[in-house]
């Protein structure tokens, strides 16, 4: 193939899902105050759901572990810093590599999100930190990359089945959390979402660039992305370093100005291999902008253009769309896929 990702000397058109969760925020660590279980507690269910995605066709599933610090897989020291991560995230991290390696597909953990910058809040008895005067401050900043993501990274890299860790993605459409520059080139300014606390791009790529150099130097053999929320702000983020590829989203709104049809570079990206992160697992995925174009045509575009995989959203809540997928995979054959 042209493009793709190369993963264990292997380079593959990598098609995928988001799966993106079984519980929101508590796969890695639980949540024991809700009775809600993390993947060693319930392996059959996430065996069980692998296994449909794998037969869907997906190789590669995109899986959120602490997109808000709700649940029980990140300690806090008594000034609300992150100390470490528990011995349960340790475990269910290391569970969901030995079932992906049982069904033979590939995961990208996704380490954080934007909702873990909304403010602190307490939900059924239950603290939730926010991530934000964490970010801003580089002394805070340190503990979340020396305590969280480092240790996290040593967990999937110390796994048995580590050669089923295909990357990251640093953080989930992190530009909803990031204030508005004021002079965006071409008019095209952060309009962050207005439920969370911002930070400045400057502090915004501070987190990223060390979660990525911190999670290739304890897992040299991964690969690293960030998940962007739309082509609109690829302009704010070409600088950034340590990250192997590009994971833009496109919903039906993208689609009606940066459409599906333009290569990478047309989208601002290209310099590195670039993967569609997020778009509908549907029959139109973008016909919630007007855009009633089919599932495939998607595909084969993309396919054609040079982008290096696909990752349909997502599994919990489209699982009855699989065999779009499936029919996608068994016309391109091999290279589709790990």
């Amino acid at each position: 193939m042209s493009s793709g990702l190369v993963h264990a000397c292997e380079q593959r058109f990598a098609l995928g899902l988001n799966y993106a969760w079984h519980n929101f925020s508590c796969d890695f660590g639980g949540l024991s105050a809700w009775n809600t279980k993390g993947v060693s507690d319930d392996p059959t269910t996430v065996d069980t759901d692998l296994a449909a995605m794998h037969a869907a066709g997906a190789s590669v599933i995109r899986w959120w572990v602490f997109p808000d610090f709700r649940g029980d897989g990140i300690s806090f020291d008594a000034n609300g810093d992150p100390s470490g991560i528990t011995t349960t995230a340790v475990a269910d991290v290391q569970k969901a590599l030995d079932l992906a390696k049982k069904n033979d597909v590939y995961l990208v953990f996704t380490v954080f999100s934007f909702d873990a910058f909304r403010p602190d809040t307490t939900d059924s008895g239950v603290l939730i930190r926010s991530i934000a005067p964490m970010v801003t401050n580089a002394t805070r900043r340190a503990k979340v990359i020396e305590n969280v993501v480092r240790p996290l990274a040593r967990a999937a890299a110390g796994s048995d089945a580590a050669s089923h860790l295909l990357g990251w993605d640093v953080i989930n459409e992190p530009e909803w959390a990031v204030t508005a520059t004021g002079n965006a080139p071409g008019g095209q300014d952060f309009t962050p979402n207005s439920e969370l606390t911002t930070v400045s791009l400057a502090d915004m790529k501070s987190l990223i660039d060390e979660t990525a150099q911190a999670l290739k130097a304890e897992a040299p053999d991964s690969l690293t992305s960030v998940g962007w929320a739309a082509a609109k702000w690829a302009w704010a983020f070409d600088d950034v370093t340590n990250i192997d590829f590009d994971q833009p989203h496109i919903y039906g709104w993208v689609d009606q100005y940066w459409p599906y049809t333009k290569n990478p570079a047309d989208l601002g990206y290209g310099k590195k291999p670039t993967v569609m992160g997020e778009f509908y697992l549907q029959p139109m995925p973008f016909s919630d902008g007007g855009d009633n174009v089919a599932f495939a045509q998607i595909l084969s575009s993309w396919w054609d253009n040079g982008y290096a995989g696909a990752w349909a959203w997502q599994y919990a809540d489209e699982s009855q769309n699989l065999t779009l997928l499936q029919s996608f995979k068994t016309t391109k054959g091999c290279p589709a896929g790990f």
